[in-house]
């Protein structure tokens, strides 16, 4: 083993760079005939190596070693080079193998008397070797970000209207339906407060729907800033607005809808100097126990009472604050 463990880490070592080269550039896509060959060429040297120890021809298994080690950083130079114009990735790998393969060749050099021997001149093939893991582990650094920044966008893209940046439909039912769950189990009061802007098409047609997209986003920000810690703000759909409120019982739920209704009168949309005044009308329903506290069932509720709201005039809230109390 201690004759023999040196050289076939060697080639183990050229191995896993293939490995890694056919993974790193996506061979297996782009040009599947190489990865084929360098399969193959992985499996010549790894059968001839284990041929070699098993017959304890060590100078013949010293001859594979350095030989797999030299055309394998050879191959992997001339892949990089072919790849250059297709890949960006192919730049760093092409200047990482260089740093192995000068540090290898100024190794072989000292030990051959060629240069003069030194203690650097002797270890280059380790110091290449060192440059060129840290050349390949940046690079493999900076992709696994741009994996977790794609990710954490689609991730966000799925769950969030892009002009108002709160929760889209189909997160806030997922995320209330466990709020509801919670609700249920530990018997607390659940509220749903469904908004509709007031005449939203009169924006539309009489400054454009560029000024109907940022009323939306003005009323985003503001519902946003007056967001209560737990509460999930999502846009339902068109210009209507939902809000789920844990732990919040009818009347609390009354009384907060009407401070963003006063919010919104008394904070217009500002365009090209012009005020544009928006309101809007809130219908707010609440349950504790099962039935009640179904998302369908407080959606419903919320939204009778959100067109009783527009029927009475609009820039309301219903029920009011003082017929809750009554009832």
């Amino acid at each position: 083993m201690q004759n023999y463990s040196t050289l076939f880490f060697m080639v183990l070592h050229g191995v896993c760079g293939l490995i890694f080269l056919t993974s790193y550039l996506q061979l297996n896509k782009s040009q599947p005939w190489l990865t084929w060959t360098l399969k193959l060429y992985v499996a010549v040297g790894i059968v001839s190596s284990i041929i070699a120890i098993s017959l304890q021809m060590h100078l013949l298994m010293a001859w594979i070693a350095f030989s797999f080690v030299s055309l394998t950083t050879l191959i992997m130079i001339l892949v990089a080079l072919v790849n250059l114009a297709r890949s960006v990735d192919a730049r760093y790998l092409l200047l990482a193998v260089s740093c192995s393969m000068l540090g290898l060749l100024a190794s072989a050099l000292s030990v051959w008397g060629v240069i003069p021997y030194t203690f650097w001149g002797f270890h280059g093939a380790e110091v290449g070797v060192v440059f060129e893991a840290m050349i390949l582990a940046t690079v493999l650094a900076y992709r696994l970000r741009n994996i977790e920044r794609e990710r954490i966008t689609a991730q966000y893209l799925a769950t969030h209207d892009l002009l108002t940046r709160l929760h889209n439909r189909r997160a806030f039912e997922d995320i209330a339906g466990q709020y509801l769950q919670q609700a249920e189990n530990h018997n607390k009061p659940v509220s749903f407060i469904m908004m509709d802007i007031d005449h939203f098409k009169a924006i539309n047609d009489n400054y454009g729907h560029h000024v109907g997209d940022q009323a939306l986003n003005h009323i985003a920000v503001l519902l946003s800033h007056q967001q209560r810690k737990g509460d999930i703000l999502a846009r339902w759909g068109g210009e209507e607005i939902a809000i789920l409120l844990p732990d919040t019982t009818l009347s609390h739920a009354i009384q907060y809808a009407e401070e963003l209704r006063s919010l919104l009168e008394h904070n217009p949309l500002t365009v090209e100097s012009k005020q544009i005044q928006i309101t809007a009308s809130f219908g707010v329903a609440s349950g504790i126990n099962h039935m009640d506290g179904h998302l369908d069932s407080l959606f419903r509720d919320a939204d009778k009472r959100l067109y009783i709201a527009k029927a009475n005039g609009r820039n309301q809230v219903a029920p009011t604050l003082d017929s809750s109390i009554s009832a």
